[in-house]
């Protein structure tokens, strides 16, 4: 009997470790709070609907989109598939500048932050905007 439990362990812990980003993120938890005025030169790009830029907050950093007048997404610039290795960051596809694309293993993510093609199957990492249309202000928060 005894054998048979931990068989049936063995088999589990084996099992949990062959998986690779199966349903929890490994991406580590970096708490801001940032504010940015879209007025200076360097957000023009935040400007207008389809605009886009990257920021130095969060893990290895965030990539922001403004999606329609008033809504912004904020992403996480980590691939989930392995965000413990140093080159699994994502980056705007050069060739369809609809994804983002990570340069390690080639997993890529449309604007909403879902998976196109793996091997990650994880969604990107999203954080909490706030937009002031009063002072063209754009907030981003994790969590």
């Amino acid at each position: 009997m005894n054998r048979l439990i931990i068989g049936v362990l063995l088999s589990l812990i084996l099992t949990n470790c062959s998986r690779n980003n199966q349903g929890v993120s490994q991406i580590p938890e970096i708490i801001f709070e940032q504010s940015y005025s879209l007025n200076l030169p360097q957000f023009q790009p935040l400007n207008a609907v389809g605009g886009m830029i990257m920021l130095p907050i969060g893990y290895k950093g965030t990539f922001v989109y403004r999606a329609s007048v008033n809504e912004f997404r904020a992403f996480e610039r980590t691939c989930s598939w392995q965000p413990l290795t140093p080159c699994h960051v994502l980056n705007l596809d050069s060739v369809s500048r609809i994804l983002l694309k990570c340069a390690c293993c080639a997993s890529s993510w449309n604007f909403e932050g879902q998976v196109t093609s793996g091997p990650a199957s994880l969604p990107m990492k999203r954080y909490s905007t706030l937009f002031l249309t009063s002072s063209n202000t754009l907030t981003i928060t994790n969590p």
